[in-house]
């Protein structure tokens, strides 16, 4: 703990010593920076992004890429064996909310047709076959946004997938671990929880190691991250 917290105070020193521009008054030219920034970064919570332009004042470049939108390192190819897409598109199902439903009812089924079976067996069972099963339900397209995308959901990914190296998303810029050791700047570390069948919580911590766009048509893109977590 006191190697981490001495760190943190080198670090802070070191952006310290960037603001001194008269030797002779250190302390000054360190208060009169800092509070310069801390004076812009309030006017710039409450100000406009057309007022911000007008001031002079940055605008971020993560505008208009909250919903999310891959910045470099674009790559097409097709998943042949099916097998990582196919196991992509299974998570996708898992936990989006239009498909709770769905879930329930093939839990239903299964628990039905496997009453001896313990609830981890059937938690296994639901995911492992409920691609298969939700293609079995003739789900139609629909008139209605929410239709037409269980429709899409239900018939299943193109077999070509977008891969990105730098992705924009949420406000924040992600690496992957391969863009990291290019780059000064280190964005690859991520860190969920998640809330398993059980209703336990598990904090994960990792890095990521490739960015997918899975394309299930009529302008349905959904963005995957492949992660490698620390045990």
């Amino acid at each position: 703990m006191y190697l981490n917290e001495m760190w943190q105070y080198e670090r802070f020193m070191s952006i310290l010593n960037c603001y001194v521009h008269n030797r002779a008054h250190h302390e000054g030219s360190m208060i009169e920076r800092y509070y310069a920034e801390e004076v812009i970064e309030a006017c710039q919570d409450y100000l406009q992004e057309e007022d911000k332009c007008a001031l002079g004042l940055p605008v971020t470049r993560h505008n208009s890429r909250l919903v999310g939108k891959g910045s470099k390192g674009r790559k097409t190819f097709i998943d042949t064996e099916h097998t990582q897409v196919e196991e992509a598109h299974s998570c996708v199902l898992q936990y989006l909310t239009m498909m709770e439903p769905f879930i329930e009812k093939h839990n239903a089924l299964i628990r039905a047709e496997n009453p001896w079976r313990s609830k981890q067996w059937i938690v296994r069972e639901q995911k492992h076959l409920f691609g298969k099963w939700l293609r079995e339900q003739d789900i139609l397209e629909g008139e209605i946004a929410m239709e037409q995308t269980s429709w899409r959901l239900a018939v299943g990914r193109s077999s070509q997938v977008t891969s990105w190296q730098t992705y924009d998303v949420n406000g924040y810029t992600f690496y992957t671990k391969a863009k990291d050791q290019k780059s000064v700047t280190q964005n690859s570390g991520v860190r969920i929880e998640n809330v398993d069948a059980f209703g336990e919580v598990h904090t994960h911590y990792g890095f990521i190691e490739d960015i997918w766009e899975l394309d299930y048509g009529a302008d349905i893109q959904i963005t995957m991250f492949w992660c490698q977590w620390v045990k």
